[in-house]
């Protein structure tokens, strides 16, 4: 193990990893309590819908900013998409998995057909939208850097409400909590994490990363706090022994922290059976 680390991208791909999962595990427990699992894929879509608009406006109409930087529009993408999403007109009977439903049709359509539009686009798009946790750059690690410290501390802060507006939104509204407020927030604050997070890692291991953790906290903890805490521990470990094992199996490192993510999930899930 302590020659892998001696590897720089080795221990760049493991920050990256752990910074991700950060992050996303903690979201993930309120996306697992709302039931909205779906919104994962659905805003990685429109995140990936942002970077084929790019690559489309920089070679329309020739915007070198929009060349150089493509991830600027999915961010902006991914955060409107996330106020959109976090809107649910009260006189409409909208179900919250038909308007995901239709925001993940909507932008995966739009991405296929900006891509098909923009002659070599595809190839440079295709680590964009797959990412590589292995081919992380320092620019991207910084960014990551920044951003994980700021969703830890929001989490941390409203914990209680977004907790409150994610398991009981009808009582948190009949107690005046500005449910469409913390809503607003708390899918900005998922935006934000998964542009960043399928920029470094791809689309896969962000979306493990949001689901799997967060399941189960939520499906093996006793107690309120133990959820977070278990989130974390699955994420920290799922991505040290993902990234060690892939170098040293020489095999692909996101898939293999999904895997390992898995088995975490698929232990914990027999123990609390043992022991129920």
């Amino acid at each position: 193990m302590s020659e892998l680390l001696e590897l720089g991208f080795v221990r760049d791909a493991l920050a990256a990893s752990l910074l991700i999962g950060l992050m996303l595990s903690l979201l993930g427990i309120f996306v697992v309590l709302r039931r909205i699992v779906f919104v994962g894929a659905a805003l990685a879509q429109v995140s990936a819908a942002g970077v084929a608009l790019a690559i489309f406006a920089a070679e329309a109409l020739g915007i070198e900013f929009l060349h150089d930087h493509p991830e600027s529009m999915a961010l902006a993408a991914t955060l409107a998409g996330a106020a959109l999403l976090s809107v649910r007109p009260r006189k409409v009977n909208l179900p919250s998995e038909g308007v995901i439903g239709v925001g993940y049709a909507v932008a995966s359509t739009l991405a296929i057909l900006l891509i098909a539009r923009s002659p070599g686009g595809e190839g440079d798009s295709l680590l964009l939208f797959y990412g590589n946790i292995l081919a992380v750059t320092p620019k991207e690690l910084r960014e990551l850097l920044f951003l994980c410290p700021v969703v830890l501390a929001a989490v941390s802060l409203f914990y209680k409400e977004f907790l409150l507006v994610s398991f009981n939104p009808d009582s948190a509204r009949a107690s005046g909590v500005r449910v469409g407020l913390w809503n607003l927030l708390l899918y900005a604050l998922l935006g934000l994490a998964i542009a960043f997070g399928i920029r470094a890692a791809g689309a896969l291991l962000t979306f493990s990363y949001l689901v799997l953790p967060g399941l189960a906290g939520v499906l093996v903890a006793r107690k309120t706090w133990h959820v977070p805490a278990l989130a974390i521990a699955i994420a920290v470990v799922g991505s040290v022994a993902g990234i060690l094992l892939s170098v040293r199996w020489d095999l692909p490192s996101g898939p293999m922290i999904v895997a390992a993510l898995v088995a975490e999930l698929g232990v914990l899930w027999l123990v609390a059976r043992a022991t129920a």
